[in-house]
């Protein structure tokens, strides 16, 4: 039994040993395109929770198969993948992502490109709106940009919330920021906007926002750009969204008729007979209390 076992081990072991030999170590260097090494780029193994990071010269070692690939990631290029096949030594060159570069900004004046503009501004377009459940815009510019904070002055449906953009700059005037959809500054409410129909939501922070409105934009402005048809054929979008609410506490212990009278006989007895400032004597305070409770009664 023992020489069996013995001999199992050694055919496991033996089976195993070739997937093992097939994973080398494969090193090399991830550089940008101006040949600058780029620090804490992930290098990761495609499938895998497996993978590493550059250290501070760029340089990456790590133990793969030849079969797999390589993915290189890094905040600002675009990723890149690579077959390991019978490399060793594997030099990336990352490509800046410079596609936001030429995303549009609306300003005040008209549009701009993102490269050229140099004012402080935020933007949020329609298919990122299109995955957040919100009910009104509100809830559509918290966390768009520093600086803007959003708060529910009620939870009433169709209630407008508080928009502040770099905090207060008044005390006894209005703090809210000018609104403006597609060109004309709205003045009504702006929760009655439909969120479907809302192209892209512009948050000018600084003084790109007071050029053409003066001082109506002193608090910032958030300028709406609605959806226009297209040419194409028809289509139908179905949203659902479903949510609820639990009591954070447990719900309370009530008391029914015939004890809550007791309990009112007897708070209205003590608060007569023992407080601070002229109390009165129990036997008072009893058919005092008695009277009351027999009014209400």
């Amino acid at each position: 039994m023992r020489k069996t076992l013995l001999l199992l081990m050694i055919l496991w072991v033996a089976a195993l040993s070739p997937l093992y030999a097939q994973e080398r170590q494969v090193t090399g260097k991830v550089t940008n395109d101006a040949g600058e090494a780029l620090v804490g780029v992930t290098i990761s193994i495609k499938g895998t929770n497996r993978g590493t990071n550059s250290d501070v010269n760029g340089s990456f070692k790590i133990n793969v198969g030849s079969t797999s690939s390589l993915i290189f990631t890094y905040v600002g290029y675009v990723n890149q993948e690579i077959l390991v096949g019978n490399k060793s030594v594997i030099n990336v060159q990352l490509l800046a992502a410079n596609e936001t570069l030429d995303e549009v900004v609306i300003t005040t004046f008209g549009t701009a490109k993102k490269s050229s503009f140099t004012g402080s501004s935020a933007k949020i377009g329609a298919e990122k709106l299109a995955v957040r459940p919100i009910t009104n815009i509100g809830q559509a510019l918290e966390g768009i940009a520093p600086g803007v904070t959003t708060t529910s002055t009620s939870g009433q449906p169709g209630s407008s919330p508080d928009v502040r953009i770099r905090g207060f700059g008044s005390i006894s005037s209005s703090n809210a920021p000018l609104y403006v959809v597609d060109g004309v500054p709205f003045s009504a409410s702006i929760a009655n906007l439909n969120n479907d129909d809302i192209e892209t939501i512009t948050v000018l922070k600084d003084a790109a926002s007071t050029a053409l409105y003066g001082a109506r934009a002193a608090n910032g402005v958030v300028m709406v750009t609605t959806k226009k048809g297209t040419k194409g054929k028809n289509s139908i979008n179905i949203k659902y969204t479903k949510g609820f609410n639990t009591r954070a506490l447990p719900e309370y212990d009530r008391v029914g008729a015939a004890d809550y009278y007791p309990l009112m006989w007897e708070s209205n007895r003590n608060n007569l007979a023992y407080r601070a400032a002229n109390p009165v004597a129990i036997a008072t305070a009893n058919t005092t209390a008695s009277a009351g409770l027999g009014a209400i009664l």
